[in-house]
């Protein structure tokens, strides 16, 4: 074999390890977006949020439930029996795991072309064509793209934060409001 055919395929090989770190997929982490909330809201929540994304969590979560009805509920209580049985929020836990994994596709760089073209020369042997092609826009646009994404991400984290301020807040007001419904009641009761 010729030292020119050594010599192309060592380049391919190159070119497509080059390829490969360039492509290299980023893989989103639900649990990691829901960490970051998690301390994105810890002052402002009594618990942390549990993202119910399996049927061992779902277990688990059930028998904490069970576990706080059958004490007597507290406001804190009560605020942990609302949010562990909300299915509007565990439907907006797995839209936070969208954003960020739109996030992270959108920081992504398309996949290259590679093309390699075999030809039979005219002297001995054959010629090896080899091309790498990345689209130019993609590159260019990448950074806003990303800038976007990320920012689109922190609004879904907002939005669920405010919801879950709001849900807090009118679950401890009915919370308060039963809580004085029963003293009107035993006071009703006395006289």
């Amino acid at each position: 074999m010729d030292i020119r055919f050594f010599h192309h395929i060592s380049s391919f090989l190159g070119i497509l390890l080059g390829s490969m770190l360039l492509t290299a997929c980023a893989v989103p982490n639900p649990e990691l977006a829901l960490e970051e909330f998690n301390q994105a809201i810890s002052g402002r929540i009594p618990d942390a949020v549990v993202w119910r994304s399996d049927a061992e969590e779902d277990i688990a979560v059930d028998a904490r439930v069970e576990a706080l009805v059958a004490e007597p509920l507290t406001v804190q209580s009560s605020v942990q029996v609302a949010l562990l049985n909300n299915r509007s929020l565990q439907a907006r836990y797995a839209s936070l795991g969208i954003a960020q994994a739109e996030a992270v596709q959108l920081g992504l760089l398309e996949n290259p072309l590679f093309e390699i073209m075999v030809r039979p020369s005219t002297e001995r042997g054959f010629n090896i064509e080899m091309g790498l092609m990345q689209n130019l826009v993609d590159l260019l646009m990448r950074p806003a793209r990303r800038k976007l994404a990320d920012a689109e991400y922190e609004a879904e984290k907002l939005e669920l934060a405010a919801y879950l301020v709001g849900f807090v807040g009118d679950v401890q007001g009915a919370y308060y409001n039963y809580k004085g419904a029963l003293s009107v009641l035993q006071l009703v009761e006395d006289i």
